[in-house]
């Protein structure tokens, strides 16, 4: 038989395209034998490459909301990171889309998956030294009071001598200019008097009243009954009706400070609108309060005449106090200067000299408070009034017996007679009591300005010092 020469060829050819396509097969099984030891090589590693990718993609997002305006940043791709491109899937799977189709669906091991899992769960447990150290407070670091969290009575007496409160005190004086916070301090002062542990004692007649006077300031002539000169006049004053240890003056200072083993405490208000106050919505006064000032003359006798009692109502110190006409001319500062002296001094002829005793008498009170700082006042008057009184300082706002703790904001604009709105003829009659007002009180204006101004510089008294 002939063979043809073509023919032999062709077999030939068709045997070295055979040999050569074995050649990339088995090149071809020789490179997945690779990748897959490879693979299992890099999970011994204690840092895998999809634990670095996952750790530089979460700092990448956290960091990205701390620059406000600036876009989130791409992820970059990282081998062996297992999170999701933004085509869906896993960048693994994205990797090995051109390997062979064997390779493409082979599953993993659940065995190594486990055990993979338990070497991280161990990774994260800390030690037990560690634990220990994590849970234990630092020894620097003193534990926060809750403010609704009360504190034990040791807690509050020893809180109490840490506010200054150990001068020995056995009587307070509470010097009250009428409309200043004198009710509100009454009713606190009632509270914490049921209290055995308090220390405060009210007489009866304090007991009965609205803000705790055993004399009220109307009529005057009762007040000058009492004849208090001295400090022990002082005292036998405070043992009437049972005995009292937390006294109100609302008529006069007759017995200014110091008197042994007595605090003096007061509240003070800006003279306008202290007077203001009283007159109630109606301002049942303002027009005879114009009418008097208007008749009054520089060097008036203040106690003459009968033109003082220009309204009918009894028990009230704007009607028939002791200080008669006098009560519109610089009270505070007679008040201070006691009725032997304050109260003869004719109309207009209070002096600066006048200003500068009262300040010497409020440098010698234990504490003076302006009525828009009271919310801040109860651990100054607890230093004030000395460690046998316990007032309720346990760690919350307004300590055991609920001191008040609201503020209101000083009316600057009404303070200088700026009412624009005058719709009627109370408006107007306030507007034109004011203006007078102001003329004839000037020095007690600067009274209330130097009160709080020592105040906010830490000079008010012996209980509020920087």
């Amino acid at each position: 038989m002939v063979v043809r020469r073509g023919s032999q060829s062709s077999v030939a050819a068709r045997y070295r395209d055979c040999g050569l396509g074995v050649v990339i097969a088995l090149a071809f099984v020789f490179f997945l034998n690779y990748e897959q030891g490879a693979l299992k090589g890099e999970k011994g590693v204690d840092a895998s490459p999809s634990q670095v990718g996952s750790a530089a993609r979460v700092q990448e997002e956290k960091a990205w909301p701390l620059k406000v305006g600036s876009e989130k940043p791409k992820l970059k791709r990282v081998r062996g990171d297992r999170s999701t491109p933004a085509g869906g899937g896993t960048h693994e799977e994205e990797q090995h889309q051109d390997l062979a189709g064997v390779h493409r669906d082979r599953q993993p091991d659940p065995a190594a998956a486990e055990e993979d899992r338990a070497r991280d769960r161990e990774k994260e447990q800390p030690s037990p030294a560690a634990a220990e150290e994590r849970v234990r407070p630092a020894e620097d670091v003193e534990e926060v009071r809750q403010a609704a969290q009360a504190i034990s009575d040791e807690e509050a007496r020893l809180l109490i001598v840490a506010n200054g409160g150990d001068k020995e005190i056995d009587q307070v004086i509470y010097v009250h200019f009428h409309a200043s916070g004198g009710k509100t301090f009454c009713e606190w002062s009632k509270k914490a008097s049921y209290d055995p542990n308090s220390g405060i004692k009210l007489d009866g007649m304090q007991k009965t009243t609205s803000v705790c006077n055993q004399v009220d300031p109307d009529p005057g002539s009762r007040w000058l009954q009492e004849k208090l000169y001295t400090c022990e006049d002082l005292r036998r004053y405070n043992s009437q009706h049972g005995g009292s240890n937390w006294q109100f003056f609302e008529t006069s200072l007759d017995v200014p400070p110091p008197c042994e083993k007595t605090s003096f405490v007061g509240v003070m208000r800006h003279p306008w609108l202290r007077y203001e106050s009283t007159q109630g919505k109606l301002g049942w006064m303002f027009k005879n309060a114009t009418a008097l000032i208007r008749r009054m003359k520089e060097g008036d006798d203040v106690l003459k005449g009968n033109d003082w009692y220009y309204c009918p109502v009894m028990h009230a110190p704007t009607c028939n106090g002791i200080f008669q006409k006098g009560y519109l001319n610089n009270w505070h500062i007679r008040f201070l200067l006691g009725t032997r002296k304050g109260r003869q001094i004719p109309w207009d002829k209070v002096t600066t000299e006048h200003l500068e005793e009262a300040k010497r008498i409020l440098e010698k009170f234990d504490l003076v408070v302006p009525i828009d700082f009271m919310a801040d006042a109860l651990s100054p008057l607890q230093c004030a009034v000395g460690a046998r009184y316990n007032l309720g300082i346990d760690g919350t706002a307004g300590g055991k017996f609920n001191w008040p703790t609201h503020r209101k904001k000083f009316d600057v604009i009404r303070a200088k007679c700026g009412y624009k709105d005058t719709r009627d003829w109370h408006d107007q009659d306030k507007l034109d009591l004011c203006l007078e007002y102001q003329k004839h009180n000037e020095l007690d204006v600067q009274l209330y300005d130097w009160v709080v101004q020592r105040w906010q510089n830490w000079n008010a008294g012996r209980c509020r010092q920087s």
